[in-house]
C-alpha cells in the first residue's frame, strides 16, 4: 500500500518477495544429472533388521535424514501411498505389504522411487549464521518470515537443523516435483496432521495422476518427529502466492533455460539468468 501508485517501488517490493520468501521454497534445480550405475543391494533378514540399520532420530545430513523419514513413514510415500522401490528390493516383508497394498487399490503406483524433499529449502538455510557467504541473503528471508510471525523458523533449521524430520517429507519422485515447484501444497485441516492435497491443476493432480485429495501423515514410530504444520503451512502459502502472482510461471521458464542454455549471450540478455543461477548456489 505505501508504494501507492510508484511503479518503480512496487517492482522492488515484489522482487524483495520473490527473492527471499518464494525463492526460499521454491527449488530451482540444475541439469538433470546423468543416472548412476548399478549399485548394489542390500539384502535384510527382516524388516526390524533393516529399521535398526537405518534409524536416525535426530538426521544431520541429507542421507540420514532420508533413510529415518523412510523408517518414519514405513517406507511409503506420505500421498501416493507407494512403496519406496529400493527398500522393497533389500526385504521380502516391504515387497509382501506391496502385493496386499496393490491388491486393495494403488493410486499412481505400487513402487516407485521416493524421495527426501525437505520443506524449507536446503540450498537457502544451511548454515547461514556461520558462513559469511550465505548470511547477507538469509538476513532478508528471516526479515520476511519474522513479518509474517514466523522469525524463529530459520534459526531452528539453521545447519544441520534443515534435515531434521519436522522439515522432511517422503514423496514419490513426481510428487516432489509437484511440492518442490510450488505446484501442490498441503493445507491443514481442524484434525492434526491431516491436510487437505491442493495443486495448482487439479485436473492433472486428482483425475490424471489420481492422488489422493486428502492425507494423514501419521508413525508408527513415536520418537521420529512428523513434518512441521507450521513449515507446510508456510509452503502452502508460498505456493498460493507464486501462483497467483505468477511467479511460479516465471521460475518455471528459468527452469527451461537452465536446461536449454550451454553459454551466456554475449549482448547481456542472459543477465537474469545469471543472477537466479548465482542465488541458487547460496
Amino acid at each position: 500500500m505505501s508504494c501507492n501508485v510508484d511503479s518503480g517501488k512496487l517492482l522492488k517490493l515484489g522482487e524483495f518477495y520473490y527473492n527471499y520468501f518464494i525463492r526460499p521454497f521454491k527449488k530451482i534445480k540444475g541439469r538433470t544429472p546423468t543416472p548412476s550405475g548399478h549399485q548394489s543391494r542390500t539384502s535384510f533378514n527382516t524388516l526390524k533388521d533393516m529399521i535398526s540399520t537405518m534409524l536416525v532420530q535426530f538426521p544431520t545430513d541429507h542421507r540420514e535424514a532420508k533413510k529415518s523419514a523412510l523408517v518414519r513413514g514405513g517406507f511409503r510415500c506420505m500421498v501416493s501411498g507407494a512403496y519406496d522401490k529400493t527398500s522393497m528390493q533389500q526385504n521380502d516383508d516391504l515387497r509382501a505389504r506391496a502385493k496386499d497394498f496393490d491388491r486393495a487399490g494403488v493410486r499412481i503406483g505400487v513402487v516407485g522411487n521416493i524421495q527426501c524433499a525437505h520443506i524449507l529449502s536446503e540450498l537457502t538455510n544451511q548454515d547461514i549464521f556461520s558462513d559469511d557467504s550465505k548470511r547477507w541473503y538469509a538476513a532478508p528471508a528471516w526479515v520476511v518470515l519474522d513479518r509474517f510471525g514466523y522469525g524463529s523458523v530459520l534459526q531452528e533449521l539453521n545447519g544441520s537443523g534443515v534435515h531434521h524430520l519436522e522439515n522432511i517429507l517422503t514423496l514419490l519422485s513426481e510428487v516432489r516435483d509437484r511440492f518442490d515447484g510450488l505446484e501442490l501444497w498441503f493445507e491443514g485441516t481442524s484434525a492434526k496432521h491431516q491436510y487437505n492435497i491442493e495443486a495448482v491443476d487439479p485436473e492433472e493432480v486428482f483425475e490424471f495422476s489420481r492422488l489422493p485429495r486428502q492425507v494423514k501423515i501419521e508413525t508408527k514410530h513415536q520418537n521420529l518427529a512428523l513434518p512441521s504444520p507450521t513449515y507446510l503451512k508456510l509452503h502452502a502459502a508460498c505456493a498460493k502466492v507464486a501462483h497467483l502472482s505468477g511467479a511460479g510461471e516465471y521460475i518455471e521458464k528459468l527452469q527451461q533455460d537452465f536446461e536449454l542454455t550451454d553459454v551466456l549471450a554475449s549482448d547481456g540478455s542472459s543477465t537474469r539468468l545469471l543472477h537466479e543461477a548465482l542465488l541458487s548456489t547460496c
